[in-house]
């Protein structure tokens, strides 16, 4: 499990450095402390989904990219004509 939550604290630090987001600004929009989302990012604590959702939303990308590391996709369709 620390290995998950490492993992998805990685996913967050790189998309938040990639899109040159502040640590600051993304303790403001997920409503904590820099040092609680600081935890988040290092995988020291389990991520709440609201936190994971917040995170997204403002990365602009599907809550899945973060927890999995692959964005959504679709294994089955039907098309009817």
């Amino acid at each position: 499990m620390e290995n998950k939550l490492q993992q998805i604290g990685n996913r967050i630090r790189d998309i938040r450095q990639i899109m040159e987001i502040s640590e600051e600004e993304m303790a403001r929009v997920t409503g904590v402390t820099v040092e609680e989302y600081r935890k988040h990012e290092d995988g020291l604590v389990e991520s709440p989904f609201a936190f994971l959702y917040l995170c997204a939303e403002r990365f602009g990308v599907d809550v899945g990219v973060l927890v999995s590391g692959e964005s959504p996709k679709l294994s089955l369709y039907n098309i009817t004509r």
